[in-house]
């Protein structure tokens, strides 16, 4: 009675294994099977990008698929109504009558190239960055136009015309003037104004001034040594180191020599002119010459004088004087 029960148990047991296991079977085979199914229906998204829209638009027709805009975008390799962008991309699966989103190309981002000419280097690559431009090559030549180094003299392209942002401007940059050479002149034995006056006009300037005895040089005020030497070419705009004798004491009386030559007039040189000379010292003033004389003429005057003095010419009644000399 007990085997009987115990082998009845043992059968129903295996029905029951056996009945779980095919359910289980069934369920797998019933859950890939609609897996095929369902996956056969799924269209593989094709690539657009860098179609035209209507191209786009054809591809995606042909697989049953719709197209929709979703936005547009600048882009420097795409030309306007371009696919730039697609959602979802290319190579996934979807279902059909799905849309796809796709972005459309503005074309390139253009901007207003500004103008730099006469800005700094420095800020003139700041002014185009600011409007989404890059410096470019930059070119550096000497300029007496533009003196000051380091500033653009000319730029390419030129202000106001339209390019993509990111794009360069090629810059002409200044080194600043030509260093100009003139030639010294001779200031030995000359008075120490007229010779500053001298150096000013050939665009030099003083230096260092030294004071010194001279043996031979009893006058005041007199260049004794300079430096550089005359004739030597030295850059526009240097100095000139002199050494010169001792200055008058105040008070003291001297002799001098005042020496003029009269000059043409420049309308018609042949025409005499009316020269006045008042010669002005520490003594007082007084007017040492009134001649109508012809040109070329040389004047020369011994004058005793007291401390400093100048002479002050004028020429054909002029309210200023041309020139003032000191003696």
């Amino acid at each position: 009675m007990g085997k009987e029960k115990d082998t009845l148990l043992s059968g129903i047991l295996k029905i029951m294994i056996i009945f779980f296991a095919s359910t289980i079977a069934l369920l797998l085979v019933f859950f890939f099977m609609m897996r095929f199914i369902i996956g056969g229906n799924k269209i593989e998204v094709p690539n657009v990008i860098g179609k035209s829209f209507r191209e786009a638009f054809n591809i995606l027709n042909q697989k049953k698929l719709r197209i929709t805009v979703d936005g547009h975008k600048y882009s420097a390799e795409l030309p306007e109504d371009y696919v730039v962008e697609q959602r979802p991309g290319p190579g996934q699966k979807i279902k059909a009558d799905r849309a796809i989103k796709v972005f459309l190309s503005r074309g390139s981002e253009t901007g207003t190239v500004p103008r730099v000419i006469g800005q700094d280097i420095t800020e003139s690559e700041s002014i185009l960055r600011a409007v989404g431009l890059e410096m470019g090559m930059v070119a550096r030549v000497h300029s007496d136009d533009y003196p000051q180094p380091g500033t653009v003299m000319a730029q390419t392209p030129p202000p106001n015309i339209k390019i993509e942002r990111g794009s360069k401007v090629n810059l002409l940059v200044s080194l600043g003037s030509y260093a100009t050479q003139v030639s010294v002149p001779d200031l030995g034995g000359i008075k120490l104004q007229n010779a500053i006056r001298m150096l000013e006009s050939v665009g030099l300037r003083p230096g260092n001034i030294r004071r010194q005895e001279s043996a031979l040089i009893r006058e005041p005020d007199v260049v004794l040594e300079q430096s550089p030497q005359p004739d030597d070419r030295i850059e526009k705009g240097s100095t000139v180191n002199l050494v010169v004798s001792p200055e008058m004491t105040s008070g003291e009386t001297k002799t001098v020599v005042f020496r003029y030559k009269v000059p043409a007039d420049p309308k018609d040189i042949t025409r005499s002119r009316r020269v006045k000379v008042i010669l002005e010292h520490e003594g007082g003033s007084r007017v040492i010459a009134d001649d109508i004389l012809s040109p070329g003429t040389s004047m020369e005057y011994p004058l005793r004088i007291m401390g400093k003095g100048i002479a002050k010419i004028y020429i054909d009644d002029m309210e200023s004087p041309m020139e003032m000399m000191d003696l």
